[in-house]
């Protein structure tokens, strides 16, 4: 019997190549277990607003918004109780769990399962009195063929704060061979994709034609070297990233997946810095000061994993896709279960 879910806080909808991945992997392993993600909203959506028909359960994707009991946590908190009050059963997936209150924590175990993405979170949800059912980092469940024969640019990605992406683009900046490349994406479109999102697909088109136009700069490069397409993105990552080096989490998901050289630079955040020490490469993980030092004979020293390396990052991959499979096919047990 197929299952029909909601996808809430699907963060593709606001255009980011690593969102992406997660959101198509947590689609096509939900669909290996017999749910289908029929409708997707993104994080601020008015629960109001969301059109339940004709659904079974709700999967909220928490990804890197469950912390410090932000705006974006108390919204994920928020959704078991109406979940509940509609008969959905609600389960929270790929989330980041750090610092936050007692009013987050007890709107999150109303889940009826929670399956945080690194054991970082875990252990703190733990320690706060919760319950995790499993950890599974999603995007790293990915198992893409392997680069080959890698390029020879140093391809630097954008990050997420502020004072990282001015560092990342004026190290990018230091030489010929390296680019600045953001992980901006077109948003999605698909009968799944239920709020009106063409406003916003235009938008995107038009900044980055403009941006084209504009004399180098941070600003400029963070629209004006975006590439729209997933597929795209990941192909350029394959022909010309001989070492990427990057500010976001999902950067070093994608050149971990693609078996590309990378260095991470490394935040209070404890996201990053978990999934290196899972994958066995901590080394790889540098503060914004060490990476603006850094030069031409460091940085060749990270241009190829070890064979101790490669064997762990397989390792890691193998490992995400088998408790990826775990966690649907639990969820859709729970669910048939519960009497749909």
């Amino acid at each position: 019997m197929k299952l029909t879910a909601l996808l809430l806080n699907d963060t593709s909808l606001a255009g980011n190549h690593g969102s992406t991945l997660a959101t198509q992997q947590i689609m096509d392993l939900a669909a290996e277990a017999g749910i289908e993600v029929v409708r997707r909203y993104s994080g601020d959506i008015d629960l109001r607003k969301v059109d339940r028909q004709g659904i079974d359960l709700v999967l909220v994707n928490g990804e890197g918004s469950l912390h410090s009991t932000s705006k974006a946590a108390l919204g994920i908190a928020s959704v078991p109780r109406w979940a509940s009050e509609h008969g959905l059963a609600a389960f929270l997936i790929n989330s980041i769990y750090q610092d936050n209150s007692a009013a987050v924590l007890e709107g999150v175990s109303g889940y009826d399962g929670i399956y945080l993405r690194d054991p970082f979170s875990a252990e703190e949800l733990t320690r706060d009195g919760g319950v995790a059912s499993g950890v599974v980092d999603i995007a790293m469940s990915w198992s893409p063929a392997p680069t080959k024969l890698p390029g020879s640019r140093i391809v630097v990605t954008d990050a997420s704060g502020k004072a990282d992406n001015k560092a990342l683009y004026k190290f990018s900046t230091l030489s010929a061979e390296r680019y600045f490349l953001p992980l901006r994406a077109q948003v999605p479109t698909g009968r799944s994709v239920a709020e009106a999102r063409a406003s916003r697909r235009l938008k995107f088109t038009l900044r980055r034609g403009f941006a084209r136009l504009q004399k180098p700069s941070l600003d400029q490069a963070r629209y004006g070297h975006a590439i729209a397409d997933f597929n795209a993105f990941t192909q350029f990552l394959r022909d010309e990233a001989g070492l990427v080096v990057t500010g976001r989490y999902h950067g070093v998901c994608l050149a971990a997946a693609l078996r590309i050289p990378f260095l991470a630079l490394v935040s209070e955040s404890h996201k990053t810095k978990s999934l290196l020490q899972s994958l066995g490469l901590s080394g790889r993980g540098l503060s914004r000061e060490v990476l603006l030092e850094a030069d031409a004979k460091t940085l060749s020293s990270f241009g190829t994993f070890s064979d101790g390396e490669m064997k762990s990052i397989e390792e890691f991959v193998n490992k995400q896709r088998v408790e990826a499979h775990k966690m649907f096919e639990a969820i859709a047990a729970r669910v048939t279960e519960k009497g749909v």
